[in-house]
């Protein structure tokens, strides 16, 4: 059976709390200062859910204008502040 994920909501102040992390039923939120934006995941029979991550050619499309040139920055913010969830990344190119 999967992991119970009826506890996954927990959230991360990263630098001091200008950056955070928030990890939902089915989305991960990342906020800096007032400005967020989701990612969305979905639990699966393997136990690892996944995370739906857009390409680095849709990421400017899919992410606020100030996160647009900071994909891998990201990325790795989130990786580092969620490892209890152990998401298995698939990267989305379609809108």
């Amino acid at each position: 059976m999967g992991k119970d994920m009826s506890s996954v909501a927990q959230n991360r102040a990263v630098d001091g709390g200008s950056r955070s992390v928030y990890v939902g039923h089915g989305f991960v939120r990342y906020c800096e200062r007032e400005s967020c934006f989701k990612l969305y995941w979905e639990p699966t029979a393997h136990g690892r859910p996944i995370l739906y991550v857009p390409s680095p050619h849709l990421w400017p499309s899919k992410v606020p204008d100030w996160a647009s040139g900071r994909r891998e920055e990201i990325l790795q913010t989130i990786q580092r502040e969620t490892p209890q969830m152990n998401f298995v990344w698939q990267e989305v190119d379609e809108a």
